[in-house]
């Protein structure tokens, strides 16, 4: 049993950077959730070999990553590779523990903790550097032998009696792509799958870091997307407008995820206004009907298979339509792909510069006047 001294200290100390932790990572928790998705997976917070806290900062980057916000860097992890065999022992109420977590927190700067930094100096660069040249792939630590492991790369446990590493080497480990296919299959959100995920955890071994990867695999295409501020309206607003720069390049990758041929595909296109929102969709379906019959999971014109090109919280009229076509540039980027609008007769006569279907002449294939 270890001893008070040793278990009050490890919940004084941030298990990601050793500095003074203001919180502890309770049980059935989302920090607790957060640390073993992007940290440490199958992390327990009654593993007496690691510290139990953790820091505001530490806290707040953790809980932005479950909500898909990684513009934030963890530090480097603290080696705890010699604490492999520790064994806490039971000590007499005056006397103190002294491992590594026990040090750490009586002087700053031991055992890899982060060290003090230094006041600026008004005028001067801040000396300490910054951790924001660094990226979200950095360390992550393996409970079984507390090496320091890349999320990209390769890991060998070296505790060859660990389920972890028995299953690595049986080629039993349900990797991300089985998951990603599972996903899209059911249909289900990100939540839910970290939900199935965290119950599949307790029989089975799955690769780590599974948030990390869906969340890269959402922003695949964010290169190809641009937010600018457009003018709009009577009194010159500023609207913020969300549009693919690259149509053709989006439509491609498309295509080649699912295994068709431009030549044998049509685009649909539709602009309408829902919930405040503008937006012009896309969807890609294919011109021969065997094609069409492969798709047992979804239609190629459903919602699960149309993507957005343009969203914006400006009204359905003629000026905001004709602003966001004209950053599509839909003529020049498609080039010989075929495409057509497919969209409510209202949005065709803003389109075509026609009045509303009150109007004289509201009909968009003839010159037919209302009353005659």
């Amino acid at each position: 049993m270890a001893s008070d001294h040793h278990q009050r200290v490890r919940a004084l100390v941030c298990l990601i950077c050793n500095d003074k932790a203001h919180f502890k990572i309770a049980r059935n928790s989302k920090i607790l959730s957060a640390v073993q998705d992007f940290v440490i997976e199958g992390y327990i917070p009654e593993d007496q070999r690691l510290p139990n806290g953790i820091c505001t900062s530490c806290r707040k980057k953790l809980l932005n990553f479950s909500a898909g916000d990684f513009k934030d860097v963890l530090p480097v992890l603290p080696c705890y590779k010699a604490r492999l065999e520790f064994r806490s022992k039971r000590l007499a109420e005056n006397r103190k523990c002294h491992c590594q977590i026990c040090e750490t927190h009586r002087k700053s700067g031991l055992f890899g903790s982060r060290k003090k930094l230094r006041k600026r100096l008004k005028g001067h660069p801040n000396q300490s550097g910054s951790n924001k040249e660094n990226t979200n792939q950095g360390s992550f630590l393996c409970v079984g032998c507390l090496e320091l492991i890349v999320s990209s790369s390769g890991h060998s446990c070296v505790r060859k009696h660990s389920r972890k590493s028995a299953a690595n080497a049986t080629g039993l480990v349900i990797r991300h792509s089985t998951l990603q296919q599972a996903k899209l299959a059911t249909g289900i959100s990100q939540n839910q799958m970290r939900t199935f995920v965290q119950v599949l955890r307790q029989d089975s071994v799955v690769e780590p870091h599974l948030m990390c990867e869906m969340a890269n695999e959402n922003k695949k295409f964010e290169n190809l997307f641009s937010c600018d501020e457009v003018i709009h309206g009577t009194n010159d607003a500023k609207m913020p407008l969300v549009y693919c720069t690259n149509v053709r390049a989006l439509v491609d990758a498309v295509l080649q995820a699912r295994g068709q041929k431009i030549e044998d595909t049509k685009l649909r296109l539709s602009i309408d206004e829902g919930r405040t929102f503008l937006k012009v969709s896309a969807s890609i379906f294919s011109t021969k009907p065997d094609n069409e019959e492969k798709m047992k999971m979804f239609k190629s014109t459903g919602v699960k298979r149309t993507f957005l090109l343009a969203i914006t919280p400006m009204r359905e009229t003629y000026e905001s339509i004709a602003i966001i076509l004209s950053k599509l540039s839909l003529d020049v980027q498609l080039g010989d792909l075929e495409y057509f609008f497919a969209q409510d007769l209202k949005c065709f006569n803003i389109t075509l510069g026609l009045g509303p279907h009150r109007s004289a002449f509201p009909c968009l294939y003839c010159h037919w006047q209302v009353g005659k």
